[in-house]
């Protein structure tokens, strides 16, 4: 074994508690007919697609006319939370109006995300979602809407700048329940609409979403991931998730990191019952990441029978199917010759706890 998968093996019981995690609760069980039946695979269970949730106006009204779809039910997942995303059944849609940060076309950046089962973990947010906490104060929200409960405030350019921000212009939340429905929309990136649009604009997406949803009833069961919890490796309870955008990870997805004197900092994501996912993903690194700047390809690596790497010969990022779980490693780079080995001691390391 090579002196860096050494070290790996050895630094595995130094792993942190998990940070940044989604819920420590699963969502209430829905109540369904004798006829539900469980999803047959991973993927939204959401009965009103993306496309649908919004008619063409009220889509325009937040991200713009010439808004982008970026993200809909039918996307690969992109890391190991909107993996997760899908191994519960949520539905996470995306639209952008386009360009870069120098493009003045109007619009923002809208996320919708919709997470069936979900009643129980949207009535513990909910109110922290509509308070104004001194650290980012905002107007009082709008609550009551639409659907069964629901609020939304947007802050705009004037909001931040006291704040010494230099974030986008502006910043909306707006969470809504209908029957068991969480649905979370956020908006950011935003180029010319004003506050008072986007508080408009929120109002009439919430009544659209919640009529279409409200129309279609009950979602599947959800899909039996094959396992129900992550390898010992990196496993501890997880904090709350804040939007419908993170409910999947709840009991399924754990982050650690230890730090070797030699060799830096490693950090670890385990998603209990993902291995499906990495023979899918098509990764998407965030934009302050260290890592992610080079295309990822498959590796082959002992032992593991789907993995992806993107090595820049300074730092790795890679995805593993180990047992049941999937994994994803950011590490020092070793150099190709070494990396496969690499990982192989970590898949190891992580089967056998």
């Amino acid at each position: 074994m090579t002196a860096i998968a050494t070290i790996l093996v050895a630094g595995l019981a130094g792993c942190a508690a998990p940070v940044d995690g989604p819920p420590s609760h699963h969502t209430a069980t829905p109540t369904t007919s004798p006829t539900t039946k469980a999803a047959d695979a991973a993927g939204s269970r959401v009965p009103v697609g993306c496309a649908k949730l919004l008619g063409a106006a009220a889509l325009a009204g937040l991200a713009g006319a010439k808004a982008q779809v970026r993200q809909d039910e039918h996307s690969a997942p992109t890391n190991l939370t909107s993996a997760a995303q899908l191994q519960y059944g949520a539905e996470d849609c995306v639209w952008a109006r386009g360009g870069d940060v120098s493009d003045t076309t109007p619009g923002a950046y809208l996320n919708i995300a919709v997470a069936p089962d979900a009643k129980a973990a949207f009535q513990t947010q909910f109110a922290a979602s509509m308070s104004s906490p001194p650290e980012f104060p905002h107007p009082a929200a709008t609550e009551n809407v639409a659907g069964d409960q629901s609020g939304y405030w947007c802050v705009s350019d004037s909001d931040l700048y006291a704040l010494g921000s230099d974030g986008p212009s502006n910043i909306c939340d707006a969470e809504m329940l209908v029957n068991d429905y969480w649905v979370s929309i956020q908006l950011g990136d935003v180029v010319t609409l004003t506050r008072d649009g986007l508080n408009a604009g929120l109002a009439t997406a919430l009544t659209q979403i919640a009529s279409g949803l409200k129309k279609a009833g009950a979602p599947p069961l959800q899909w039996p991931a094959p396992a129900s919890a992550v390898p010992s490796f990196c496993a501890a309870s997880t904090p709350q998730a804040v939007f419908a955008q993170t409910i999947g990870g709840s009991g399924r997805l754990y982050s650690c990191e230890w730090n070797s004197t030699t060799y830096g900092e490693r950090d670890f994501d385990l998603l209990s019952g993902g291995s499906w996912a990495v023979s899918r993903l098509k990764p998407v690194s965030p934009n302050d990441a260290d890592y992610g700047r080079v295309a990822y390809l498959p590796i082959t690596v002992p032992g593991v029978p789907a993995a992806l790497a993107s090595c820049d010969g300074s730092t790795c990022d890679a995805y593993l199917a180990v047992g049941t779980s999937a994994v994803e490693a950011v590490y020092p780079d070793p150099g190709a010759t070494k990396n496969p080995g690499l990982l192989a001691a970590l898949a190891t390391a992580i089967t056998t706890g």
